[in-house]
């Protein structure tokens, strides 16, 4: 999939190979000589049976949405997270004239963080096929799929915890990719991971520092 997005007018259009990229925007008529096409992840329906499953062994701990037109995010990590020109995110979306101020629910049910339009005025579409999420609520995002908050494009980023599977009778456990020894717990390695902007300290290693934004910026610390 590929994806243009207009430099006038904001409208983005979606189609299966580069070679089919239009010459002007059907919405404004500009053209669109100057624009490369961008490459859209697939979602879910093109996933491979193995990457559906490994997906569905991590525990999902977040997810940011990355507003395509101007590279700003929202991270959210609560179960459940109100977005809006006047709720959660209002940093970025507060001057989007698209967006209502209350404009759709993101909740976190069953590892999976799912969103439901909340009676917008211009609606809530999930995925490239524009899936509408007001008469079919509770849409899963998956990991680099696209929202769109009316004709506003967020990209999908989901942030995963490894679960480790273990059959019983083991006695070893995997840790930080070494294999260690149960009967011998004094051999065990524990970490924290700080961010080396701010300092804030994490349990396990995130994309972007909650605290100042910083993007992989980390400092393994043994504790």
């Amino acid at each position: 999939m590929y994806k243009i997005v207009c430099d006038y007018c904001g409208e983005e259009i979606i189609f299966e190979e580069a070679s089919q990229k239009p010459e002007t925007c059907p919405n404004c008529n500009s053209f669109f000589d100057k624009i490369k096409p961008q490459k859209v992840f697939e979602s879910t329906e093109s996933r491979t049976e193995d990457q559906i499953k490994n997906t569905e062994q991590q525990l999902c701990t977040g997810l940011t949405l990355v507003y395509q037109k101007t590279g700003d995010i929202i991270h959210v990590d609560q179960t459940k997270a109100t977005l809006g020109r006047e709720a959660f995110g209002a940093d970025v979306l507060g001057d989007i004239a698209q967006i209502s101020r209350k404009h759709c629910v993101v909740e976190f049910i069953d590892n999976q963080y799912k969103v439901t339009d909340l009676g917008s005025f211009n609606g809530t579409f999930a995925g490239t096929l524009k899936i509408n999420c007001r008469e079919n609520p509770q849409q899963v995002l998956n990991n680099n799929d696209l929202i769109f908050l009316g004709q506003e494009p967020f990209l999908v980023q989901l942030h995963f915890e490894d679960q480790p599977s273990m059959a019983a009778g083991d006695v070893s456990t995997r840790h930080d990719d070494k294999i260690i020894d149960d009967t011998q717990p004094d051999q065990r390695r524990s970490v924290i991971y700080r961010c080396k902007n701010c300092g804030k300290d994490y349990k396990y290693k995130k994309d972007i520092c909650e605290e100042c934004g910083t993007f992989s910026e980390w400092e393994e610390i043994e504790v």
